[in-house]
């Protein structure tokens, strides 16, 4: 029993963590958008002609567009360029312990009285309480998306500063990366210095 019981706790806890998403966000952008432009930019230049940036900005544009916020027009300069950087850290361990359930004692039979007078068996089923914790160890990562916007000429000021984290098992952040700029993205710009916690659908 305890062993079956050890199994699926393990199944539960290897499960267990979330796209849950940390979403930081300082900005001086309108309420309301003006109908400006953005480009979207990798924030390492060694990364901009690769596959892996253009998908990702790819996801920002759109989510960008739907906010307000549409990309220039072919051959235009834009108003706004939004540069986009991502990284994986840690390598931590975590353990995680669960408590397991099951029964602490023996059931008994007991004799009582039935209501026609008449003596009756009565089986009392064993008390349940914590039998045994089940330890999990895995190895997490912490990653991480941040978004600048700035005004596209020299030196512009920079108007929206965002960053996305989240704990992954996953070294790598592609499986992720997804959530990260949704959850980014959702009600851009939002509230300037606020830091909530999303859980993406999806």
């Amino acid at each position: 029993m305890r062993a079956a019981l050890a199994v699926l706790a393990g199944l539960i806890l290897a499960g267990c963590l979330g796209p849950e998403v940390q979403v930081t966000r300082f900005h001086s952008l309108p309420a309301l958008p003006e109908g400006r432009t953005v480009e979207v930019q990798s924030a390492d230049p060694a990364k901009r002609d690769s596959l892996e940036f253009r998908h990702y900005a790819a996801m920002v544009s759109d989510g960008l567009a739907r906010a307000g916020y549409p990309p220039p027009a072919p051959g235009a300069a834009p108003d706004l360029v939004a540069r986009l950087a991502w990284k994986t850290e840690g390598g931590r361990t975590q353990v995680t312990s669960t408590p397991i359930y099951g029964p602490i004692g023996p059931g008994f039979i007991t004799r009582r009285i039935a209501p026609d007078g008449r003596p009756v068996a009565v089986y009392v089923p064993p008390p349940h309480g914590v039998v045994d914790v089940a330890h999990d160890t895995r190895t997490v990562y912490d990653v991480a998306a941040t978004l600048d916007v700035a005004e596209a000429r020299p030196n512009g000021a920079t108007r929206f500063e965002g960053r996305a984290t989240a704990v992954s098992y996953n070294a790598d952040i592609a499986p992720i990366m997804p959530l990260l700029l949704r959850a980014l993205l959702a009600g851009f710009p939002g509230r300037s210095g606020s830091t909530v916690t999303v859980q993406p659908e999806g």
